[in-house]
């Protein structure tokens, strides 16, 4: 429903609303103005939450619903929305001529949000519905419900197209470096996790290759001999030495295993969803372009349960409920393993230097972990070939040293280049939003300024011939009479007939920059027992407001409560009377 013009009430039925009492309503407006004339207890009010209640549901009124089944219809011309609501029975929606039907609360109302083009958090848009209606409660009216919160309210009314363009670029701008922002925050996370496992691999032989270092320097130095000697001389010592040497290759491993959840759980630990499954997914590479995954598609594909790679099938969500685990699981355990990775260092120092205590004390001699298992496992006669062995092992081992220190150095390069690239990004984010702001106080500044203009256009068709003024400041709609400034949201500050004017003036102000603009696909309002309130001395407000009424109705539909019958006489709008429920009839 692309592009439709704006919808009218086109038919409603009120069967039951509120009280037992309520004597049902049905009327076809065929989209034309309407008088709803009602006495004293005929429930013009009621009818008045009835018709909003019928159209949006429980939320956008202010009474409890425990009595409801109403029908109302609403009409462009091409289309028409019938919506039905009971009380506890789920509301009901048919759209022709598509024959379209939904059922369902949620269902309902977002459709409806859809069609009217309101927004569909309910405090944003019962907002916007109330600056539709006038209540005959003056503390129910939108100046004194929202206050100095008004500004907010009449903005999202508003537009200008030259500063939407500008905003719209900023907007683009703003998008794109978050974009990118997102995919250099994944690079540097990367280049991290690679700078760790290539660490944590080097730390895994590094402790193994120092006492290869030392087998070798005491074979060539001839004093393996001595050590030789010593620990056959001392089987004590070296017991416990070879005791301690399997605990240390021991701990060692557990070490390394322990290090490797805790590189793993860093890739999840105090991290958002969204964060770790652009992380995981960033790598995939299309088969086709050779592009990686668009990131920004993910996120909106997740939201629209569609698979995150293709976006083409509906996906379980499998992968999220996976990744969600696991961050759950990095969350709760990730402080226990750091614990547990210091706690094996200080076991596997406390090995090392009883092993050191024994070797300079008893032993006289230096002796380490793979001396023990070169001596306990080699003959004398082929202690040259493991020498000769671990010689070629240690010169691979200083060449992957060498290579890893190489790859850790072009790494931490190409970190502090994706930092200097991040903080650039933060910073344009930064100075597009600081645009993008001025813009908008500048828009809200020019529209607000046009809107002024046409209250006041409006507001001076109704108060004439005072020359009284109306301004919107700081969230609040202020009076000027010329002698003092008043705030009319302040209950006491104005008259009950001006107040009611500096409402209407608002209203049709808002259904005007609504349609206009086209904000919403909503091209009525509702008034309520307003004329009551309205003096009708020297100044002819009554007959002044008729005027404006009436200009009103050749653009917009207004449908209209009010006790008085002769006020119809000057409007012309189609009339229904509100009947009497027989036992109030019979109170009287």
């Amino acid at each position: 429903m692309e592009n439709i013009v704006p919808f009218y009430v086109e038919e409603f039925a009120i069967e039951k609303f509120y009280s037992v009492e309520y004597v049902p309503v049905r009327e076809k407006v065929n989209r034309q103005s309407l008088f709803v004339l009602g006495t004293n207890s005929t429930g013009k009010s009621t009818t008045f939450d009835a018709i909003i209640y019928s159209i949006f549901g429980n939320d956008f009124v202010d009474r409890p619903i425990n009595i409801a089944h109403t029908k109302i219809i609403l009409s462009n011309g091409g289309e028409s929305v019938e919506i039905t609501r009971k009380y506890n029975a789920e509301p009901k929606i048919i759209i022709s001529p598509y024959g379209e039907e939904i059922r369902g609360s949620d269902q309902v109302y977002k459709k409806i949000c859809e069609i009217l083009k309101i927004p569909e958090k309910i405090p944003d848009a019962t907002r916007l519905i109330d600056a539709f209606r006038v209540p005959q409660k003056d503390e129910d009216s939108l100046i004194m419900k929202y206050k100095n919160k008004l500004e907010p309210i009449i903005l999202s009314f508003l537009n200008s197209s030259d500063f939407n363009k500008k905003i719209e670029v900023l907007e683009h701008k703003e998008e794109e470096l978050q974009k990118r922002l997102k995919s250099q925050n994944i690079e540097k996370s990367e280049i991290i996790n690679s700078i760790e496992e290539l660490t944590l691999m080097k730390k895994k032989n590094q402790n193994f290759y120092t006492e290869v270092g030392e087998f070798i320097e005491q074979f060539e130095s001839g004093e393996l001999k001595n050590t030789i000697k010593a620990l056959k001389n001392n089987e004590n010592a070296r017991e416990r030495i070879r005791e301690l040497v399997s605990l240390k290759t021991k701990k060692s491993q557990e070490l390394f295993e322990n290090g490797t959840r805790i590189s793993r759980m860093r890739e999840y630990y105090n991290k958002e969803l969204m964060e770790v499954v652009n992380e995981t997914l960033s790598v995939l590479i299309c088969p086709v372009c050779g592009d990686k995954l668009n990131l920004h598609n993910i996120e909106i594909r997740k939201k629209r349960l569609l698979c995150p790679c293709c976006g083409n099938e509906q996906y379980d969500g499998e992968i999220y409920k996976i990744l969600k685990k696991e961050i759950s699981y990095a969350n709760e355990t990730f402080e226990e393993f750091l614990k547990k990775d210091e706690e094996l260092k200080t076991e596997i120092e406390f090995i090392k230097n009883e092993i050191d205590i024994i070797s300079s004390e008893k032993l006289k001699v230096n002796v380490n972990s793979v001396i023990i298992r070169v001596l306990e496992n080699t003959s004398e006669e082929k202690i040259e070939e493991e020498y000769q062995k671990l010689k070629v092992d240690m010169e691979k081992y200083e060449c992957f040293v060498n290579d890893s220190m190489n790859n850790i150095a072009q790494l931490k390069h190409k970190l502090e280049k994706i930092e200097k690239d991040i903080e650039s990004t933060l910073e344009n984010i930064d100075t597009t939003l600081t645009l993008k702001s001025t813009t908008n106080d500048e828009k809200n500044s020019t529209v607000l300024k046009s809107f002024n203009k046409r209250l006041n256009t409006i507001f001076g068709k109704l108060i004439y011939p005072l020359p009284y003024k109306l301004c919107l400041e700081s969230g609040c709609l202020l009076l000027n009479t010329g002698n003092s400034i008043k705030d009319c949201s302040d209950k006491y500050a104005l008259a009950l007939s001006d107040k009611k004017l500096v409402d209407i003036a608002l209203w049709h102000s808002i259904l005007s920059v609504n349609r206009e603009n086209k904000i919403t696909n909503i091209n009525f309002g509702l008034i309520d027992d307003v004329f009551e309130n309205i003096d009708n001395n020297e100044i002819s407000r009554k007959e002044n407001l008729f005027s404006v009424l009436g200009s009103l109705n050749k653009e917009s539909q207004i449908i209209m409560f009010s006790i008085n019958k002769n006020i119809n006489e000057n409007l012309q709008f189609e009339e229904i009377k509100l009947k009497v429920h027989q036992t109030t009839l019979n109170n009287w």
